[in-house]
């Protein structure tokens, strides 16, 4: 059967990548889906990191001897991961191969994603010194990616079983029945239970009420939605059930992508508590899943 559908894995050899890999085989195997593993020699980093071109009073003759040096090394590292990834995948019935890339990673993995439709990638948050301000914090390359990716990202903190719920975070003060439709499309064609969970409210009832009236009228589809309140992450079905996957929307405010609840993204991934979550552009409009064409006519 030819895939309808492509996915792009942006691999490390990390213990989250290999969530990430895991969910990845999953998905792409029940959508049909071709998948492309990608691993960045990260030459950029290297060339940082020793500068040669500042070298000072030693000359760069040093520094230039053990960029090379350090970037063979690392290109033996992504050599070495692409055997094993290949190995793990054709074990899991996979026909999918690794693309070695060199430059910024970040820089690499977006020119790869505008191909594919969703890009799937393991998270462990960098360890920040509580002295430091989350301004003054490096980003990591998923944060990075979060805030510059058009494509929906899936980020993998622990394994993921098969998604069985999804869950399309939500306000009465953004109230976006496209994209909530288009959540609801992608829960049908997963075969998986839709729900919505809407950031907390100020007027309880009365702005629950409006919203259930705003469905009613924009989407009557979704009008029978389970509705949870967001009260606090770590009391969500999410937390408890990694089955059910948050996705949450970002949006571009004067070039800052931020959630709807006006967060940075990347400061939302640090702080939440969801051991998944899919990060969802509003401006991007195509379907997230496809079903084959066989499974779409026997539905």
């Amino acid at each position: 059967m030819v895939p309808n559908q492509s996915f792009l894995l942006a691999f490390d050899g990390s213990e989250e990548a290999l969530y990430a890999a895991e969910a990845a085989w999953s998905l792409s195997k029940r959508m049909n889906a071709s998948l492309t593993a990608q691993h960045v020699v990260d030459t950029a980093g290297a060339l940082r990191f020793l500068n040669p071109r500042n070298a000072g009073v030693i000359g760069s003759g040093l520094h230039l001897v053990a960029y090379e040096g350090l970037n063979n090394s690392l290109r033996s590292i992504g050599g070495k991961l692409a055997e094993v990834y290949n190995a793990r995948a054709e074990g899991h019935g996979i026909s999918t191969g690794m693309i070695v890339d060199e430059g910024d990673p970040c820089e690499e993995i977006l020119r790869r994603a505008a191909d594919h439709s969703l890009i799937i990638l393991g998270y462990s948050p960098s360890a920040v010194p509580a002295s430091i301000s989350f301004l003054h914090a490096r980003l990591s390359l998923v944060e990075q990616l979060i805030h510059s990716c058009l494509q929906p990202l899936l980020i993998v903190r622990q394994p993921l079983p098969v998604v069985t719920e999804l869950t399309a975070v939500s306000s009465l003060r953004h109230f976006n029945d496209r994209w909530l439709t288009a959540c609801w499309s992608a829960a049908q064609q997963l075969g998986a239970q839709f729900s919505i969970s809407l950031l907390p409210l100020v007027n309880g009832k009365t702005e629950l009420e409006e919203f259930n009236r705003q469905l009613q009228e924009s989407a009557p589809r979704l009008s029978n939605a389970k509705i949870r309140i967001l009260v606090s992450d770590d009391k969500h079905p999410a937390v408890k059930n990694s089955s059910v996957l948050p996705v949450v929307p970002t949006v571009l405010k004067d070039d800052h992508r931020m959630t709807i609840s006006g967060e940075c993204p990347a400061l939302f991934l640090r702080t939440s508590n969801f051991s998944s979550v899919l990060f969802w552009p509003e401006e991007y409009t195509q379907p997230l899943f496809r079903l084959p064409a066989a499974s779409t006519a026997a539905v």
